[in-house]
């Protein structure tokens, strides 16, 4: 059961409060019941207070409703799954993440040091592929994810029948029309999955891409400002801001 806790002491503290710390405002108790068990801190191990953890605000910064926490575990499995299976990127696995009064909260997973040098010939193959054939691979994918948008509004919700078609008693179809709801309701997330998976294709490349240009400047111009290096890259095309009725 969860306590109302006193107010942290911020002006004493010489670090972050640990998760078994944080305090519970009145009125929330309980507020952990709303999630399932695995995404809420339980610091079983003593393990969770020992990790660094931050709160996700600027991709999440509203409380989560209990079923929209999907968005945030299809994100972070897509993320390990790029950072461990696609490209191997050498010190990074990707995230854990738990919910703390509905926000949500993300700790980096290292690769354990004696085995990120394994990792870099796979990531240099993997990761010079992309940037070797990027206009290709970006094409395509475009392709991927507009089909699989069109794919979702193509899927349809309707109403059922107060009664089914007196066709469907004659035929034996034994079936109602919510088959059809349940199925596309499947689909539905499973297609939310699949762009996910597709969003983290690219993501992080580009991240890299950025970084290696702005090492590459701070080197060649050691005095340039940071903004200066973020208006050269900053009139990239944006899909994502482009009105839907162009």
């Amino acid at each position: 059961m969860t306590t109302t806790q006193e107010p942290i002491d911020t002006a004493r503290m010489k670090s972050f409060p640990k998760p078994s710390d944080l305090p519970v405002p009145a009125g929330a108790e309980g507020w952990e019941k709303l999630y399932p068990y695995n995404l809420v801190f339980q610091n079983l191990s003593g393990g969770e207070d020992e990790k660094f953890w931050f709160c996700d605000s600027q991709h999440w910064p509203t409380v989560f409703k209990p079923f929209e926490t999907i968005g945030g575990e299809f994100a972070v499995k897509c993320l390990g799954q790029y950072n461990t299976r696609h490209l191997l990127i050498p010190p990074a696995n990707g995230i854990e993440f738990k919910i703390h009064l509905g926000y949500l909260y993300m700790s980096p997973v290292a690769v354990p040091e004696d085995q990120i040098a394994a990792r870099v010939p796979e990531f240099e193959r993997r990761a010079s592929h992309y940037f070797q054939n990027w206009d290709s691979l970006l094409n395509a994918w475009r392709d991927k994810v507009r089909g699989t948008i069109d794919e979702m509004e193509s899927l349809s919700f309707q109403p059922l029948p107060d009664m089914v078609p007196f066709d469907d008693i004659v035929s034996g179809k034994a079936k109602d029309g919510s088959e059809v709801l349940m199925e596309n309701y499947d689909r539905l997330i499973q297609l939310c999955y699949q762009n996910w998976q597709y969003h983290f294709e690219f993501l992080n490349l580009g991240y890299l891409a950025y970084l290696d240009f702005f090492g590459f400047c701070k080197q060649v111009f050691p005095g340039i400002p940071d903004q200066a290096i973020a208006k050269m890259v900053q009139g990239v095309d944006m899909e994502l801001f482009r009105p839907d009725d162009e």
